[in-house]
Formats: C-alpha cells, sequence, structure tokens
C-alpha cells in the first residue's frame, strides 16, 4: 500500500496534465490555457500539476537513492 500512495502524486499530476490538454511527460511545461477554461482555474490545475510533478521526482529520487534525506 505505501508504495502507491508514494506514486498518487505522479498519477494526480497526470490526470491534471490531462485534463489541461498538455503532455503527460513531466519534464515539459504547461503553456496554453484550454479554450474556455478560466484563467484562475487554469493557475491553480497548472500550480497543482507542477507541485505533483516534483514531489513524483523527489519520491523517485528517494526511492532509487539518489537522494540524501540528511543533506
Amino acid at each position: 500500500m505505501q508504495h502507491v500512495q508514494e506514486w498518487h502524486h505522479q498519477a494526480q499530476g497526470a490526470t491534471i496534465r490531462e485534463r489541461l490538454g498538455a503532455s503527460l511527460c513531466t519534464d515539459e511545461s504547461i503553456w496554453e490555457k484550454p479554450k474556455g477554461m478560466h484563467w484562475k482555474t487554469f493557475e491553480r490545475l497548472k500550480n497543482k500539476a507542477d507541485e505533483a510533478s516534483e514531489q513524483s521526482w523527489l519520491t523517485a529520487a528517494r526511492l532509487f537513492g539518489t537522494l540524501d534525506p540528511f543533506a
């Protein structure tokens, strides 16, 4: 169960990116607002996707031992 929870951010980010019509690749930025979406909603979802991506990268780094938790 812990393993599933650790990757929740990746799935959440992918869902948001899909809703925004962006690439599922977290290396690519989200630039264009979907037609009909309010700017406030776009900015909120974009920020959530960015946070989820960052958490996903941190989880991967920790799981693969490339992040020193005591640094």
